[in-house]
């Protein structure tokens, strides 16, 4: 049975690598100016061989002697005396991050007499490299060498002849330092996470709360729309009762009353006028009669009040000394007052 193996590459990543990319990259990152200002720097008071205690302020490895603080430190170093530590001056290509240290161990076990597994060395870049190589100071010693009397929490720093320019011999009491260092960086973090999360929310909050204004009566409209919604009902019924009222009263108001037709009829014919015929379709007459002047007639209903568009749909017939004739005009209503 063949056995299953795992490939550790993805997508044409070395997942082994994976873990020591971060590393380097998170590495990188302490080194921005904004991680930079919120990582804290604390003192070492180191002791040399001869000579007063100094502090520094350690920054990549490397630090400068300065007069003593009046507080005293929590963390503190030796000093290796001159004649323990060799010094070499390399000129290396322009490397950074991983390949830089890389190169600087070659070069480290090429330079160092001492053993593998007792070798320490420290280095830092020196001032005014070029941009094509760099210049790189290194500080090599043994473990052996190092002061029986030293402690667990003490650091190692190398100083350069002449110069006051010193060196850290990683692997020592600087991890405690440095456990403090990412405590208090990770907390500054975490406090301007949370500054930034504040005023986030602060900047939010107006548009929020009008937002949640906004559903809030928009919910509240639709619960009074659902509410509303039988008195509306009936207000709409009421307004379209209201409207046909109007139009029949419209409609009544428009219609002829026969009576009052017949009335005004009497009051605007003469009295040797006679109707045969009356005909009312809506506030159209039409009467049909015998008269002794059929125009004279038509003239007389034309001047009366509320009689217009007086017509003679077929010409009048004399019979004997009458006239029959048939005339057709339109009449508006018109108050009927009885005479006294």
């Amino acid at each position: 049975m063949k056995s299953l193996t795992l490939s550790p590459v993805l997508f044409g990543m070395d997942l082994r690598s994976l873990g020591q990319d971060w590393s380097q990259a998170l590495r990188l990152m302490a080194h921005w100016p904004v991680i930079r200002w919120l990582t804290p720097q604390y003192i070492t008071r180191l002791t040399p061989e001869q000579g007063p205690q100094f502090d520094c302020l350690e920054h990549a490895g490397q630090a400068t002697a300065g007069p003593l603080q009046a507080q005293a430190s929590p963390f503190v170093g030796r000093v290796l005396p001159a004649s323990q530590v060799l010094w070499h001056t390399l000129q290396l290509p322009s490397l950074s991050g991983d390949a830089l240290e890389s190169a600087v161990l070659l070069e480290a076990q090429r330079l160092s007499p001492f053993a593998p597994e007792d070798q320490i060395w420290a280095y830092a870049l020196a001032p005014g490299a070029s941009p094509e190589t760099r210049t790189v100071l290194l500080a090599m010693t043994a473990r052996h060498l190092l002061p029986q009397s030293l402690s667990a929490d003490q650091e190692i720093w190398a100083q350069h002849p002449g110069t006051a320019t010193l060196l850290m011999f990683k692997g020592f009491g600087e991890a405690r330092r440095y456990r403090q260092v990412k405590l208090w960086r990770g907390l500054n973090l975490c406090l301007v996470a949370l500054t930034l999360l504040v005023f986030s929310a602060a900047a939010v909050t107006p548009s929020a709360q009008l937002h949640f204004r906004q559903v809030q009566a928009y919910d509240a409209f639709i619960d009074i729309t659902h509410k509303a919604a039988p008195a509306m009902a009936e207000r709409e019924r009421m307004t379209q009762a209201n409207a046909q009222v109007q139009q029949l009263q419209t409609v009544i108001s428009s219609r002829m009353i026969p009576e009052n037709v017949l009335l005004l009829l009497t009051r605007y014919l003469p009295d040797d006028t006679y109707l045969i015929v009356l005909d009312i379709k809506g506030n159209k007459v039409n009467i049909t009669g015998q008269t002794p002047n059929a125009i004279a007639l038509m003239q007389q209903l034309g001047k009366q009040p509320g009689v217009s568009k007086v017509v003679a749909p077929n010409p009048a017939r004399r019979e004997g000394n009458k006239e029959t004739f048939n005339i057709e005009f339109t009449l508006e209503p018109v108050a009927v007052v009885d005479p006294v």
